[in-house]
């Protein structure tokens, strides 16, 4: 599976891509985000720089931790 999301918000544009692939043990989660605009530059890149990583993986590890409890249930 392939999606794409667009999206902006106070003169600031995000894009969000995943590809999702079924693997034997589950799932395999590939993605790839890029925002644009003056807050993300001054919030991101200066005074926390990797934090788009950072935060990205979080959201990765979460949506992992929800797969998995919907599993169990």
């Amino acid at each position: 599976m392939v999606d794409n999301r667009g999206w902006r918000l106070n003169r600031v544009n995000g894009l969000h891509g995943w590809v999702i692939t079924p693997t034997q043990d589950g799932c395999h989660v590939l993605s790839e985000e890029t925002q644009q605009g003056p807050w993300f530059l001054d919030q991101l890149g200066h005074k926390h720089p990797g934090g788009l990583y950072s935060y990205h993986q979080d959201w990765v590890e979460a949506l992992a931790r929800a797969a998995e409890g919907a599993v169990a249930a």
